[in-house]
């Protein structure tokens, strides 16, 4: 279960890594030279959206990673550091 969950992790932020600021951008860009082309999404830039959007699942990945998939399975165990013999009384 968790190595199917860090391989699609994996594949998901490579896809967002090469999305963002590469090849997507040509699908999202307008061609300018098209009469009123839409350079706005919400408000926002069309690039700017688009790379906050893949930006957003970056991060999206890093969370679950860090809570599902870099846990570790054995519960941590407390040692008792007693006293060194440094410490201790050689009579």
């Amino acid at each position: 279960m968790k190595c199917n969950l860090a391989l699609f992790l994996t594949c998901t932020f490579i896809l967002a890594m090469v999305m963002g600021p590469g090849p997507g951008l040509l699908l999202i860009n307008p061609d300018i030279s098209q009469p009123n082309p839409e350079l706005t999404i919400g408000g926002f830039p069309k690039l700017y959206a688009w790379g906050i959007f893949w930006y957003v699942i970056q991060i999206a990945v890093v969370v679950t990673a860090y809570f599902l998939v870099w846990k570790d399975d054995e519960p941590e165990t407390e040692v008792e550091i007693g006293p060194s013999a440094r410490e201790t009384d050689h009579d």
